[in-house]
């Protein structure tokens, strides 16, 4: 029981890291959001820039567990 207990401290802080690191990323494109609409971004390049974050996502969860 102690050692599954262990994995799953390892699993959660993990998981918090891969989320931890998604929300530092998004802040820090704030501008860049900011001034690709400003210029009048295309729908398809903001929907590339929502893929790669839902890749990421998927990939910490995969790895995480």
């Amino acid at each position: 029981m102690l050692l599954l207990g262990a994995v799953g401290l390892v699993l959660l802080i993990a998981c918090a890291n891969v989320a931890n690191l998604l929300l530092v990323r998004s802040a820090a494109r704030t501008q860049e959001f900011a001034i690709r609409l400003a210029l009048g971004a295309s729908r398809e390049s903001r929907a590339l820039l929502i893929i790669e974050s839902v890749l990421l996502s998927l990939a910490g969860g995969g790895w995480g567990s």
